[in-house]
């Protein structure tokens, strides 16, 4: 479920507004089509990306079915579990974007960590 995520997103998006921060235009997940409506509703600003978006490609959506499947190379994959090898991949990623142009920093990261609860569900 999504109720984890509803906090931290509330308190985010104060302190995005309070420091004057622009707010977030785009969202990645592992899960588009079971995240999306949850997203779309908590975070406004990712809506009205997503109806700018929606208004350019609305063939896209009509021929979905013909569109390819994408595909990764996994040689391009590093996972990393360890935090002395989390750590190392960060400070290397921060090093090649400090030598990119501004417009070219972009990064996205999917971070994922077990849970443990008690026996009452905390």
């Amino acid at each position: 479920g999504h109720d984890q995520m509803r906090g931290a997103i509330t308190s985010f998006l104060k302190t995005t507004t309070e420091y004057g921060q622009k707010m977030p235009t785009f969202l990645f997940t592992d899960n588009p089509s079971g995240d999306r409506d949850f997203f779309l509703a908590a975070i406004p600003s990712l809506r009205i990306s997503q109806e700018k978006l929606d208004a350019r490609t609305p063939s896209l959506f009509q021929q979905q079915h013909d569109m390819p499947l994408s595909s990764i190379n996994v040689e391009l994959v590093r996972v990393a579990s360890e935090v002395q090898d989390i750590n190392q991949c960060c400070d290397s990623m921060r090093h090649i974007l400090g030598e990119q142009d501004d417009y070219l920093k972009v990064l996205g990261l999917d971070c994922e960590w077990d849970t443990f609860k008690n026996s009452r569900g905390l």
